[in-house]
């Protein structure tokens, strides 16, 4: 059929699948030497060439993969694929009208980050299957265009970042963390509030799919206070991300007080008043690295003017003692003035 799909004007509408598969028929066997058009056609060629593809199915990878297989020649090679039938005169597509019976390798069932088993069994497959499903296939089951979540945690986004019921690890760690720096200011101690947490768990997948730092909207989180972190590095945990925001106390001029942009989420998480917590994150990327955005919401929310010196306590403060916990960046010690 190739002399019939060149004289229908295959050759040009179609130029890659038939030069491929129809070279002698589009006059492109090009054996003036070298290795002629050396290229890929897809752009997953050289991860299926790694993942043995070239082998399993050497004649579609031949045929469009010819750079990852090393499969060059100097002259046109044949491929034993089946042609397709006919094409029409109004076909615009990359291949002639119907596909060779030989279809594309499938993608590798792969996790592109290694904690994509933590966040299946978080629940994560069914509360962002957009992002988990792109980068977390075989953790979520869903290689090979296969339906449902596959996850192993309870289902939802319940309550306190909930997997079945309990409080999440991550929300326990949280409060843990943000009640111990409180203690150091003479802060009352927090507890974990369902709804805020829901709320919060919410805006952070939203928080992650802008890739950057943005606020909610004063109507969006109910007025509630609210402090935003994107964590990358080794440690990404809510101990890191709880700490991001504490060392700005480092800045803190506990005799002057006020509102800083550069002290703003220290004074909130030890505002006085704040006594309810609710946190949130989602795994996302920043600059085209894994990271983890993290959301924090506070009732009552602090930072008003006016109140600094009374809703911000030095406490037990010592600037030249204290030192950082987390993994990130354990052992550093204030810096500020």
């Amino acid at each position: 059929m190739c002399p019939q799909w060149a004289t229908n004007g295959e050759c040009s509408k179609n130029p890659d699948w038939m030069k491929a598969n129809c070279a002698k028929s589009c006059n492109s066997c090009g054996g003036g030497g070298g290795r002629g058009d050396c290229t890929d056609s897809q752009q997953m060629c050289l991860v299926w060439a790694k993942n043995g593809e070239c082998q399993k199915n050497k004649d579609w990878m031949s045929a469009n993969c010819k750079k990852s297989c090393n499969t060059c020649t100097n002259g046109g090679s044949e491929t034993t694929m089946s042609p397709p039938v006919s094409p029409s005169a109004s076909v615009s597509t990359s291949r002639p009208s119907t596909l060779s019976p030989v279809t594309p390798p499938p993608a590798p069932c792969i996790d592109k980050d290694s904690r994509c088993p933590q966040w299946a069994q978080s629940g994560e497959c069914a509360k962002n299957p957009v992002w988990m499903k792109a980068n977390c296939q075989k953790s979520c089951r869903t290689c090979n265009g296969g339906g449902g979540g596959g996850t192993t945690g309870g289902g939802g986004s319940g309550g306190e970042g909930t997997t079945g019921g309990g409080v999440s690890g991550f929300a326990k760690q949280a409060l843990q963390r943000h009640n111990y720096y409180r203690k150091i200011h003479n802060a009352p101690m927090m507890s974990l509030d369902s709804a805020m947490t829901r709320s919060a768990a919410a805006y952070a997948y939203k928080f992650a799919s802008y890739g950057t730092i943005v606020h909610s909207s004063w109507q969006e989180r109910g007025g509630d206070g609210e402090n935003l972190a994107i964590v990358c590095g080794d440690d990404q945990s809510a101990t890191a991300a709880v700490e991001m925001w504490y060392k700005e106390v480092c800045m803190y001029n506990f005799n002057y007080g006020g509102m800083s942009g550069a002290t703003g989420h220290f004074t909130q998480l030890v505002w006085k008043e704040s006594t309810l917590l609710g946190i949130g994150n989602a795994p996302g990327q920043y600059t085209g690295w894994p990271c983890t955005y993290w959301v924090a919401r506070y009732r009552e929310h602090g930072n008003m003017s006016g109140q600094f010196q009374k809703m911000v306590d030095r406490g037990s403060f010592k600037k030249y003692s204290y030192s950082l916990h987390s993994t990130n960046s354990s052992g550093k010690k204030c810096t500020g003035p």
